[in-house]
């Protein structure tokens, strides 16, 4: 829980955020993890039949690749997408990796990688295989995959992890087939089934397909329950997972994502206030006008604080829930939104502060040392989503330690150049009163 206490530091609040997550009460191990089927982006209506990719060397696994097309079109019911198909969509201003990696970008809900003997075409740019860049597209787009690996291959790789430089030309063309397995291996812990024939592959995702389909009406089920549409509709398919499978602290990672995600879109802006690229209308400020100035402008910037303190101290805590209770989905999502929108405003408050001018030497000292208030709540707003990711990292090691969690995370708003600023405010309205 959060637990933060303002206190008034002049005519500015700072707070200091100590966040304990205690989850002892309730806490269960994540999910097995394992393929995952989310909706496509047009959310539950329209849906289309699911769409496979096919990924492998041809030459040396064609009849594999026939096979695989006939099951998954005839017998399945799904939509195959395997790149020498007639219906296989092509850019003829792309070349022909670069066909397949979009198609799995655009086109694939589902990835069935087959690793054989060769490793097929090289993109000359980046010096990948086809295959491999379709698996990473895969990846970064987050669909289910299937991995399968010739026998043969499979048996020599320990061979291979040992003695790399020795001569497996009788196995495989290209020593880079055992690279990329141990990418999907070892460093993504991918589960690789073994097969000799295309018939052991056909009768796995027989298998496969219907733990998917399983898990799939279970997802469906829990989305009637409880989640609004447009807020489905609306989440990243990382984010929906977490809010429908809820692991350890699920509740923190949703809130991390949604409110990196959402503040990033105020990257254009934010790099304005560091560049100082200043665009929109400009004023000069009299001498007369300045305090006057000076005051709303500080009404504003603790409105928006005051906001920022309602929202993470207030609403989100409560979204969180207490220990032993499942945190709200939407409240969490809301806050995480709504932080991200104070963000923005607040730099746009610090642009405006940008925008004028003043012939006097006090008004600008005064101006200059404002300009910075807002540094401390944007910089608290912006270590949120990495503060929390790293919480909760912290908290998995410890929970697969002992069985319980008690992590603490402390976020603090400083308010430099506060001191500053009301010195050169004091020197401005003695002037102000000499005039």
């Amino acid at each position: 829980m959060a637990v933060a206490t303002p206190r008034e530091e002049g005519a500015v609040q700072s707070w200091r955020r100590e966040l304990t997550i205690v989850r002892s009460g309730r806490l269960t191990p994540p999910l097995a993890r394992g393929p995952f089927c989310v909706y496509s982006a047009g959310g539950m209506k329209g849906m289309t039949t699911p769409r496979v990719m096919v990924s492998s060397t041809f030459y040396d696994l064609r009849q594999v690749r026939q096979d695989l097309l006939e099951y998954l079109a005839s017998e399945a019911g799904l939509s195959p997408l395997l790149s020498e198909a007639a219906n296989f969509p092509v850019d003829p201003d792309a070349t022909a990796i670069e066909n397949c990696r979009r198609r799995v970008e655009s086109e694939a809900d589902i990835l069935v990688l087959v690793v054989g003997g060769r490793y097929g075409s090289i993109d000359p740019e980046s010096g990948l295989s086809v295959t491999r860049v379709e698996y990473l597209a895969a990846r970064a787009k987050g669909v289910p995959i299937y991995v399968f690996v010739y026998k043969p291959v499979a048996a020599c790789m320990p061979v291979w992890e040992k003695n790399p430089a020795a001569d497996f030309g009788g196995v495989v063309d290209d020593a880079r087939v055992f690279e990329l397995l141990r990418l999907v291996q070892k460093e993504h812990s991918a589960w690789c089934h073994e097969f000799e024939v295309a018939g052991e592959i056909i009768m796995t995702l027989r298998v496969q397909f219907a733990h998917l389909l399983a898990k799939g009406l279970k997802v469906e089920q829990q989305l009637r329950r409880g989640l609004a549409p447009d807020l489905l509709r609306s989440l990243t398919p990382s984010a929906l997972r977490l809010a429908i499978e809820r692991p350890l602290a699920w509740e923190y990672q949703l809130f991390a994502e949604v409110v990196g995600l959402e503040i990033a879109t105020n990257h254009d802006l934010r790099k304005d206030l560091e560049l100082g690229v200043l665009i929109g209308a400009f004023g000069y400020l009299k001498l007369e006008a300045i305090a006057d100035w000076m005051h709303s402008r500080l009404a504003e910037i603790r409105s928006l604080s005051a906001a920022t303190d309602r929202v993470f101290n207030g609403a989100l805590q409560k979204a969180f829930g207490e220990p032993g209770e499942s945190g709200d989905v939407e409240m969490i999502v809301y806050c995480a939104r709504t932080l991200a929108r104070l963000h923005g405003e607040i730099i746009r408050w610090a642009l405006r502060t940008r925008r004028v001018d003043t012939k006097e030497k006090a008004a600008k000292e005064a101006l200059s040392k404002m300009q910075g208030l807002a540094d401390g709540t944007l910089a608290f707003l912006e270590d949120l989503s990495p503060g929390y990711v790293k919480a909760v990292q912290d908290l998995r090691e410890e929970y697969a330690k002992s069985g319980s969690a008690d992590q603490n995370l402390v976020f603090k708003i400083g308010k430099p150049g506060f001191e500053e600023f009301q010195g050169a405010l004091n020197t401005l309205t003695e002037c102000l009163a000499q005039r």
